[in-house]
């Protein structure tokens, strides 16, 4: 991962260095932008349970452990 303010969230492992992502920028774009996409849906998807999940971190804090039933109850899911 990298940390600068551009591109901040591009993928760099450890066989590739950074000069080898430098040399196709197009791909280093579509990977940033790939990856910003990711990060705003997966804050959406917590935003909108943002209650639900709030409750069970209170629980977690009260009990340190609940079970997974007990979580699909709070969501109001069914099993699965």
């Amino acid at each position: 991962m990298g940390f600068s303010k551009h591109q901040p969230l591009v993928y760099r492992s450890e066989g590739v260095s950074v000069s080898e992502l430098n040399l196709d920028r197009q791909l280093t774009e579509r990977v940033n932008a790939r990856l910003l996409s990711a990060e705003e849906a997966a804050r959406d998807m917590l935003g909108a349970r943002r209650e639900d999940l709030m409750a069970i971190a209170t629980r977690l804090s009260e009990v340190s452990v609940i079970t997974g039933d007990e979580v699909r109850q709070m969501l109001d899911v069914g099993d699965g």
